[in-house]
């Protein structure tokens, strides 16, 4: 839920601003990494399921960047992809590892 939040207020402040899409996708994917494991209190088991349920997240960070100059014409349509793509965030995310064990396995 805090990577959603987190990309929803990112993607709102970074309407008519240029923007580094790969590096802002990797950053974001960097802190959101960074900060569930500081909730958890733990490192996680890094295999390949979970490099691969982590890069799907990052492909859709990415995509969702680079959408966002295309679909803000204005401010309300750049808040509601906002709004929508943290919805579309959550959801991927919640199940990112089960997609990625179904794919790999």
């Amino acid at each position: 839920m805090l990577g959603a939040l987190i990309l929803g207020v990112w993607l709102l402040l970074s309407i008519d601003r240029a923007k580094q899409t790969f590096w802002e996708a990797s950053l974001f994917t960097f802190i959101v990494m960074v900060a569930i494991s500081l909730m958890d209190w733990s490192l996680p088991h890094i295999n390949a399921i979970w490099l691969f349920s982590w890069f799907v997240l990052w492909l859709y960070a990415f995509v969702v960047f680079w959408l966002l100059d295309v679909v803000s014409v204005n401010f309300i349509s750049g808040a509601v992809f906002s709004v929508a793509a943290g919805i579309g965030y959550f959801f991927l995310q919640s199940h990112a590892y089960a997609l990625a064990t179904q794919w790999l396995n």
